[in-house]
């Protein structure tokens, strides 16, 4: 039996593994370090609440659509 991510929910801040999993397809840890080597270089701008970052969904789907073209 294959078990499938799905996909994170519609709201408007994901955390990193909700992330990882809409830019790269799963949640690998790998795919966490990704994401901050993209924080440090400017190219995301996530939100950092208490201890945890969060990424709002709107700049992750500008991210993927310029990827996309």
């Amino acid at each position: 039996m294959v078990y499938r991510e799905q996909p994170p929910p519609a709201g408007k801040l994901l955390g990193v593994r909700e992330a990882a999993l809409f830019l790269f397809g799963n949640p690998k840890r790998s795919n966490y370090y990704k994401l901050y080597r993209m924080r440090d270089r400017g190219e995301l701008n996530p939100v950092k609440l208490g201890g945890t970052w969060y990424f709002t969904r709107k700049e992750l789907e500008r991210l993927d659509d310029h990827d996309a073209g």
